[in-house]
C-alpha cells in the first residue's frame, strides 16, 4: 500500500538508486511524499519521464486524477464505447479527467455538479447531459434520458448512493471513489444485485499498478488525447494565499505548484 499523502510531483532527477532506469537530469512525474518541498526523495516506482509536451505546472495537474480516473472508467467498469457514463462532481479535478477518458473511448458523458456556472462549464466541455447534485432528482432526469451505464460516484450525502443505483441500467458498473459514508459491498447487493461495485483509492493501490497507470498518463498527454486540467499558479512569496486558496477549493479539485 502507498503512503496516504502521495502528491503530484514534476520535476528533475538528480541521483538515483540502484537498479532505477531513471536518470539525473530527466524530468519526470508522479506521486510521492512532502511534495511541496523543493527537494524530494520519491519512489521510482511512482514517477515516469515527463513528456515533453507538459510543462512542470501542467504536468502536476495531471497524475492523481488522470490515474483515477483512467483505472475506475478502464479497469474497474470496463467501460465500452458507446456507453453512456454518469460522472458526480464533473467540474472537480477527478471529474474532468473523467470527461476526457470517457470521450477518447468513445462513450458518452453525463455529469452533476452543484452550481449554475459549474453546469454550464459541463455543457461546453459537450456533456450530453447535464443535472444537479445537490438532490437526488438526477436519477429521474436520466431515467428519462434512458439511464446509464456506468455511474462514478463521489456523492456522499444521503441517498445519493441510492439514487446513483436508480439511474444505472440493468447489469450496470457503479465505481466508488469517495472517501466517507461509503456502501458496503453487500449493501449494494441487497439493493440492486445485478450492478458490479468497486471501489477505488490510488492512496490503496500497489506500486506497480500505479506506475502502469501514469505510463498510460504519460502516452495519453504525449499523444494530445490527455489534456493537462486548468491550474493556478503561486510563487513561494504567496504560499500562505495558495494554501488558503487550496483548502477553500478542496485538494480533489485543485493542483497547486508553487514556484521558486
Amino acid at each position: 500500500m502507498l503512503p496516504v499523502s502521495l502528491c503530484p510531483t514534476p520535476g528533475i532527477v538528480v541521483a538515483v538508486g540502484p537498479g532505477v532506469q531513471l536518470r539525473p537530469g530527466q524530468a519526470v512525474f508522479g506521486l510521492s511524499d512532502g511534495a511541496l518541498g523543493t527537494a524530494v526523495v520519491g519512489p521510482a516506482a511512482t514517477m515516469v519521464p515527463m513528456p515533453a509536451t507538459l510543462s512542470f505546472e501542467s504536468a502536476a495537474s495531471m497524475p492523481t486524477v488522470f490515474i483515477t480516473a483512467q483505472l475506475a472508467m478502464q479497469s474497474a467498469a470496463a467501460m465500452a464505447a458507446g456507453e453512456t457514463v454518469l460522472v458526480h462532481g464533473g467540474a472537480g479535478g477527478v471529474g474532468l479527467a473523467a470527461l476526457q477518458v470517457i470521450g477518447a473511448a468513445g462513450a458518452t458523458a453525463a455529469a452533476t455538479a452543484g452550481s449554475p456556472s459549474k453546469r454550464a462549464l459541463l455543457r461546453s466541455l459537450g456533456c450530453a447531459a447535464v443535472v444537479g447534485s445537490r438532490d437526488t432528482g438526477f436519477a429521474a432526469q436520466l431515467a428519462q434520458l434512458g439511464g446509464v451505464a456506468v455511474v462514478l460516484n463521489s456523492l456522499t450525502s444521503p441517498g445519493m448512493v441510492a439514487a446513483s443505483l436508480a439511474a444505472l441500467l440493468p447489469g450496470g458498473r457503479l465505481v466508488e471513489i469517495g472517501k466517507r459514508d461509503i456502501w458496503s459491498p453487500a449493501a449494494v447487493a441487497a439493493h440492486r444485485p445485478d450492478v458490479s461495485y468497486s471501489l477505488l483509492a490510488v492512496d490503496f493501490l500497489p506500486a506497480g499498478v500505479v506506475q502502469a497507470a501514469l505510463r498510460r498518463v504519460a502516452a495519453g498527454a504525449a499523444a494530445g488525447q490527455l489534456r493537462p486540467l486548468p491550474s493556478v499558479v503561486h510563487s513561494i512569496g504567496n504560499v500562505v494565499a495558495a494554501m488558503r486558496q487550496m483548502s477553500q477549493v478542496g485538494a480533489a479539485c485543485m493542483t497547486m505548484q508553487c514556484l521558486y
